[in-house]
């Protein structure tokens, strides 16, 4: 995740600066697998503790280190999210990790376990796509704008077949929980583009984006004795 500043997106001064984030919650993953892979003797026994460590770290009271920018300081951020390298990256990980352990998974494994795999990805994705979000508002200024490009459709690395990606419609609704969505500022000519990633190309969905209000929760307390 890159932050900067300025660009053309905005007709206004920008405070500058530049960070690229890596590591989070993907690391904080991989960092914890050691623990939770000891005496694993099947890969049923391998997804639980996967998909138990995924919940249990993310969870509020275990978020990473934040980037070195202050809060509220950032008057444009600019961010790429491929994702399905956030899929593949602690995804694939974990895989061979269990592999290198006890062998790979038969085809029965693999049908049996087919309902554990897609939570485990879906973990992954669902929650590194949360904190990217919550990492971006916090060092948002108020007022300020996200260039965000998003992956939209890849291709399949052994044909010619493009997909959309998975994953687009969980974390597009992640970012609608914390963002605005702004169609007026660049042209339809710049919002789609084509990225060649390491994998394989990708068709990439640029999107300026400006933070929602933060929600607050009202609690009306009734006197005691008294029904409302």
């Amino acid at each position: 995740m890159t932050f900067r500043g300025p660009t053309h997106v905005l007709d206004q001064r920008l405070n500058v600066g530049v960070c690229s984030r890596h590591g989070g919650y993907a690391s904080a993953f991989a960092l914890g697998l050691g623990p939770e892979l000891r005496g694993v003797t099947t890969w049923k026994q391998a997804f639980a503790r996967a998909n138990a460590l995924a919940r249990r770290i993310g969870r509020p009271a275990r978020r990473r280190q934040r980037l070195s920018i202050a809060d509220a300081s950032v008057d444009l951020v600019t961010s790429s999210m491929l994702l399905t390298q956030f899929e593949h990256e602690p995804y694939d990980y974990f895989t061979k990790q269990v592999a290198r352990l006890i062998g790979l998974p038969s085809a029965g494994d693999e049908k049996r376990l087919n309902r554990a795999m897609a939570r485990l990805r879906d973990a992954l994705v669902d929650q590194q796509v949360e904190e990217h979000c919550l990492e971006i508002r916090r060092i948002l200024a108020p007022g300020g704008r996200v260039f965000m490009s998003f992956e939209l459709f890849h291709i399949d690395p052994e044909g010619t077949d493009w997909f959309l990606v998975r994953e687009m419609q969980r974390s597009l609704s992640t970012l609608d929980r914390h963002f605005r969505f702004n169609f007026d500022i660049i042209g339809e000519g710049e919002s789609l583009t084509r990225f060649q990633s390491r994998r394989a190309p990708s068709v990439v969905l640029a999107l300026v984006l400006e933070a929602k209000a933060l929600a607050t929760r009202h609690a009306t307390v009734s006197p005691p004795g008294h029904s409302g």
